[in-house]
């Protein structure tokens, strides 16, 4: 995983990605808008999950529904859920 940066002053962006032989680099980037109830865009890939959930600069983001990909839940609940 690579380091968050913010990109305006409420919004940072948690860069991640994964090489894939052959073809070349899987990025994913999730981003997190801060506002009184932080929104997380996104929660990374789920091989990043415990990095990715220490690099969220905000105390509890409010993770919006609808996103119900396998890394999505995977990263959020763990690989038991």
């Amino acid at each position: 995983m690579d380091p968050a940066y913010r990109a305006a002053s409420d919004i940072y962006v948690l860069p991640t990605s994964l090489p894939m032989p052959g073809s070349g680099t899987y990025v994913v980037n999730a981003y997190l808008i801060l506002s009184d109830q932080p929104v997380l865009v996104d929660t990374g890939l789920a091989v990043d999950a415990e990095e990715f959930i220490e690099s969220v600069p905000a105390d509890e983001p409010f993770v919006p529904p609808g996103q119900e990909d396998f890394d999505a839940i995977v990263a959020v609940l763990g690989p038991a859920a």
